[in-house]
């Protein structure tokens, strides 16, 4: 059985920001605010789901390539 990260919720201070600067530096689509979050489809399996709805920032690592 293959295991395969799905989505990840990614904190921000401003998420709809966040996710189309993200989206523009990789060179994928963001589609605008999806419900709660503001969704970048990165490949076939995975979303980064961006949400501004938090009180603290703990420390986070994402590791992207291409």
């Amino acid at each position: 059985m293959t295991i395969t990260l799905n989505h990840t919720i990614v904190p921000a201070r401003d998420k709809e920001a966040a996710a189309r600067t993200l989206a523009q530096l990789f060179g994928l689509s963001f589609e605008g605010v999806s419900g709660h979050f503001a969704p970048v489809r990165v490949n076939e399996t995975l979303t980064l789901l961006f949400d501004d709805d938090v009180d603290a920032f703990e420390s986070h690592h994402y590791a992207l390539y291409g």
